[in-house]
């Protein structure tokens, strides 16, 4: 049994004084080291996860290596053990941003000047050089690069530059309005009694909205008789890369322009051979190809945007094809990408352009791989 002293018990309070304190900065210390672990734990962790090749260390061995002042970057590098006949897997590289460029995209900067042309640099300065000392030798320099182009070997970025400035010309020669002597892709022409803009544009292979916007008719009924106006003498074709992504528009054989294009994702590849350009519609009710889902013009989901240039096959893997065509989206994200069910895509706004371009049943869209 317990005793219990009858004494009066003496008083602590001189003891309690005498009492070492307790280093409190210590314990801060230490709850922040602790705090930082935990973080430092949950980041790798977290990285981990990500990487199926990541080595997680122990939040222990993190406190431990903290606490003792220790970088766990200089501790033994932790293995992670190779499956059979696999390679040995690299430490991952935190590159800083902004720093020097890497393997790869030195690589890239060289591709695009691989195959440089001494020949081709020397025309293009002769071509500029000529016309800016008269810009009446347009239709010679138009054609001299436009050659180049054709014929001649380049590097990528000479065969850049070339096609941005015959881009830069066509919005002179061609979408301005000044006809240039002896240019056989571009004339007047006087307009006769019951002429309408229509057959003026057939005549010429041409759709009647780019001799609209050519000549600022705002109205076509507005065409009067006895006017002289300007007219292209077509078609227009284009080229498809389905390697680059890209639409290249020509008249007749003349480069135009490049358009950046998505096209048909894996296992419903854009086909490559010849289409023709068989009928251009303006916001058609669509039936989507996978789905079954059919979309009316009013609909918020309208996934093919304002115009429609339906294509019909004529060689190569084309042949017997159906339902493919060059068309708008709603998701101009996905431009540059294989997402398609196997139409070409343009922006909304780009594919206005085309669309006033190319002519029924003339126009031609060769797909190359």
């Amino acid at each position: 049994m317990a005793r219990y002293s009858s004494r009066p018990r003496r008083s602590n309070r001189r003891s309690h004084y005498n009492k070492k304190r307790p280093n409190r900065m210590g314990q801060v210390l230490v709850i922040g080291v602790i705090v930082v672990a935990v973080l430092v734990y949950m980041l790798r962790r977290d990285k981990g996860v990500s990487d199926p090749n990541a080595v997680v260390h122990d939040i222990n061995d993190v406190v431990n290596n903290m606490m003792s002042g220790q970088n766990d970057t200089d501790a033994d590098a932790r293995s992670v053990m190779n499956l059979p006949d696999s390679q040995p897997v690299a430490p991952t590289t935190i590159q800083e941003p902004n720093t020097a460029p890497t393997q790869s995209t030195a690589a890239q900067r060289q591709d695009m000047n691989a195959g440089t042309n001494p020949e081709v640099t020397s025309l293009f300065a002769q071509a500029m050089a000529l016309y800016k000392s008269d810009t009446g030798r347009m239709i010679q320099v138009r054609d001299t690069l436009n050659e180049a182009l054709r014929t001649m070997s380049m590097s990528l970025s000479q065969r850049m530059l070339i096609k941005d400035e015959l881009t830069r010309l066509a919005g002179i020669w061609l979408f301005g309005s000044t006809v240039y002597a002896d240019d056989p892709l571009c004339d007047t022409y006087l307009v006769q009694s019951g002429d309408n803009l229509e057959r003026i544009g057939r005549n010429n292979d041409v759709p009647y909205q780019l001799l609209m916007k050519i000549n600022n008719i705002r109205r076509a009924s507005s065409l009067q008789a006895g006017v002289r106006i300007k007219v292209v003498n077509g078609p227009f074709n284009a080229v498809v890369s389905r390697s680059g992504y890209t639409l290249d528009l020509y008249l007749k054989n003349t480069y135009v322009k490049t358009y950046v294009v998505g096209l048909g994702r894996p296992g419903r590849e854009t086909p490559t051979g010849t289409w023709l350009v068989e009928e251009r519609l303006i916001r058609p009710a669509y039936t989507d190809p996978d789905t079954g889902s059919v979309y009316q013009p009013d609909d918020p989901e309208y996934p093919i945007g304002p115009y429609f240039i339906k294509l019909k096959g004529l060689s190569g893997e084309t042949v017997g094809r159906s339902g493919f065509a060059i068309h708008g989206t709603n998701k101009p994200q996905e431009i540059g990408l294989n997402t398609s069910s196997g139409c070409i895509r343009l922006r909304n706004n780009e594919v206005e352009e085309v669309y006033g371009l190319l002519a029924d049943n003339k126009s031609k869209v060769r797909v190359d791989p």
